[in-house]
């Protein structure tokens, strides 16, 4: 894959997977134990920005202007929202910003 270079890894120990999110905007999930893929989706069509795992659920940013929330067990787009810039953000970043508007 062209666009294979890492933007960000999260490792599940409950799946035993580690969750890659490439610059391309595409996640991929690998099973520790046999190193093979076993989902992979375009998340995003712009350079991803980051991403974040809480649970079942993984956040993602990108220069498209959009978060995103995934199911990482079936790869449904459970959520989007929109950033306030035309570059990839960082999730803890946008928290701080909504935090900071809620005073």
């Amino acid at each position: 894959r062209q666009d294979a270079a890492r933007r960000r890894e999260e490792i599940d120990p409950q799946r035993q997977e580690v969750i890659v999110l490439t610059l391309g905007g595409y996640i991929t999930i690998w099973e520790l134990k046999t190193s093979a893929v076993a989902r992979e989706w375009q998340a995003h069509k712009q350079p991803a920005g980051d991403a974040d795992l809480h649970g079942d659920v993984l956040a993602t940013s990108s220069a498209d202007g959009t978060v995103k929330l995934w199911d990482i067990a079936t790869g449904t787009n459970t959520r989007t929202g929109a950033t306030t810039g035309g570059q990839p953000v960082s999730l803890a970043t946008l928290l701080q910003q909504a935090q900071q508007r809620r005073g």
